[in-house]
């Protein structure tokens, strides 16, 4: 069973939010907050809803950068894996500051196009009540 949750945590007066994000399988999971504009996050679930376009189709959502001047690093990336349409969702999450609290997970999520539509739908909604907690889960393809 794959799953992804997100739980606004705080929105500042120009809309942006910081929230608490979190991927797992059955084998590993990632979670760190971050800071995110809805406007992003639309843009992430539009893309989601209407995935695959093309076999060579992937959506990103990205907050943060590689650049260690950034709080930290977060990458959801969508993509197809194969001719048959299976896909999966990427997963990287990179925690910075001292020790204990630095961390780095990188992993991918087996879905179906069905699974990636069915997470874009749910964003959609979700953004209308961030303070709520969004869970998705779906069964690996």
């Amino acid at each position: 069973m794959s799953r992804v949750d997100l739980k606004g945590i705080w929105r500042d007066d120009d809309g942006m939010l910081q929230l608490d994000v979190g991927a797992s399988n059955e084998r590993t999971s990632a979670r760190m907050e971050l800071y995110a504009y809805p406007a992003d996050l639309l843009t992430f679930a539009s893309g989601l809803e209407n995935f695959p376009a093309s076999p060579k189709d992937e959506v990103v959502w990205e907050s943060g950068g590689p650049d260690p001047k950034w709080f930290g690093h977060m990458r959801l990336r969508a993509h197809v894996l194969n001719g048959t349409g299976h896909s999966a969702l990427e997963v990287l999450m990179e925690v910075r500051g001292a020790e204990p609290n630095r961390a780095t997970s990188a992993f991918s999520l087996r879905c179906n196009p069905a699974d990636i539509n069915e997470l874009g739908r749910r964003i959609k909604v979700w953004l209308a009540e961030p303070a709520s907690q969004l869970v998705v889960e779906w069964r690996d393809a």
